[in-house]
């Protein structure tokens, strides 16, 4: 895929987003969790609260294994939504749970591969930002589980 390429099917994948959101009833929101919300993860956090709900999606469960940082952002999105939010410190949990539709991963960059493959084979959809491995052959397992699975 060259960039023109990228570019038309990520305008075209914007545009798909916001008209599918706007056709989804309040029954329909998209059930969202994030695993790592550190430094990255508290960013990508606080932009889901911001513009989560113009595409009808919510932030309701948070992973970490440490405490500091899943108590934390149980805190923001409390605040943010004014209801009680999941908290896991064993992202195998969260991905277990089936009220959830999709997870973002913002943990340091040699657990993505890993992650994104455990999420997309548990049935959730996933945002995975760069790097997304470090060992070739997890990344390439990572690819084959999205192709696999279609999400």
């Amino acid at each position: 895929m060259n960039r023109r390429q990228f570019v038309a099917k990520g305008s075209a994948a914007a545009f798909a987003a916001s008209a599918f959101s706007q056709t989804r009833s309040a029954n329909d929101t998209i059930r969202v969790g994030i695993v790592g919300p550190g430094g990255r993860g508290t960013s990508l956090l606080r932009e889901c609260i911001e513009f989560g709900s113009k595409f009808n999606a919510r932030l309701v469960a948070a992973c970490d294994i440490w405490t500091e940082r899943r108590e934390a952002a149980g805190k923001r999105l409390r605040e943010a939504y004014g209801a009680e939010p999941k908290l896991y410190n064993r992202y195998h949990d969260m991905l277990a749970d089936k009220d959830l539709d999709a997870v973002i991963i913002a943990t340091p960059d040699h657990q993505h591969a890993k992650m994104l493959k455990a999420a997309v084979e548990s049935g959730k959809d996933a945002y995975c930002e760069k790097p997304m491995g470090n060992v070739l052959s997890e990344t390439n397992e990572a690819l084959d589980a999205v192709r696999r699975t279609g999400r």
